[in-house]
C-alpha cells in the first residue's frame, strides 16, 4: 500500500518461488574398514526435500569437479542406505542427492577392501579319462597331501579287510 496526501493505493502483488538444491547428504564412515568380504554397507542421512539418491564409486576423490565424468553405480534411490559388493582395492564412496531444483553431492568415505584368497581343494584333472586331461587344466592342490593316494590307500585297506572277512567266513564254513 502506498500513501501520500492525496491518498493510499494498492500496488500489484507478485509471487515469487524460491527454489534450493537439497543440502548434500552426508555419508557416514564406512563399517568394517578395511572390509574382507566386499560387501559394502553405505548409509547417510535422510531428507524430505530429496527426491533420489545416486551412489558413486571411484578409485579417488569425488568431487564436483569430477563426478559429472562419472557413473553411477545406483540410481534413484528412494531410501538412505545401499549396499555394494566390491573387489580388492581402495575405493571412495559419494552420495548425489537429487530434486526438482538440482544436486547437491555429499562427503567422500573410502574404504579398503582386502579379500582373502580362496583355499585350495585337490580337484581332478578334466578331461574324463583317467589320465592325461586337457592340457588347459588346472590342478588345485591341498598343501601337503595328494588325495589321489589318499584314495589308492583306502581302497586297498578296504580291499585288505574285504578279503579278510571272505577268509574268516571260508574258516567258518569249512568247520561246519
Amino acid at each position: 500500500m502506498a500513501n501520500n496526501a492525496t491518498g493510499s493505493s494498492l500496488s500489484n502483488n507478485e509471487t515469487v518461488l524460491v527454489t534450493i538444491p537439497p543440502q548434500g547428504p552426508v555419508l557416514l564412515p564406512i563399517l568394517p574398514d578395511p572390509s574382507d568380504t566386499g560387501v559394502i554397507g553405505l548409509d547417510w542421512n535422510d531428507d524430505i526435500e530429496v527426491d533420489t539418491w545416486d551412489v558413486y564409486r571411484h578409485t579417488s576423490d569425488i568431487t564436483s569437479g569430477n563426478v559429472g565424468g562419472l557413473t553411477p553405480i545406483a540410481t534413484g534411490l528412494t531410501e538412505s542406505n545401499y549396499t555394494d559388493n566390491i573387489g580388492s582395492g581402495t575405493w571412495y564412496y559419494a552420495i548425489m542427492a537429487n530434486n526438482a531444483t538440482g544436486s547437491s553431492l555429499s562427503n567422500n568415505e573410502t574404504v579398503l577392501v582386502t579379500i582373502p584368497p580362496q583355499s585350495s581343494v585337490l580337484l581332478p584333472p578334466s578331461g574324463g579319462g583317467g589320465g592325461g586331461g586337457d592340457d588347459d587344466a588346472t590342478e588345485t592342490l591341498i598343501p601337503s597331501f595328494d588325495i589321489w593316494i589318499l584314495l589308492g590307500i583306502a581302497a586297498f585297506i578296504s580291499l585288505i579287510t574285504i578279503l579278510k572277512k571272505k577268509k574268516h567266513v571260508k574258516t567258518i564254513i569249512r568247520r561246519n
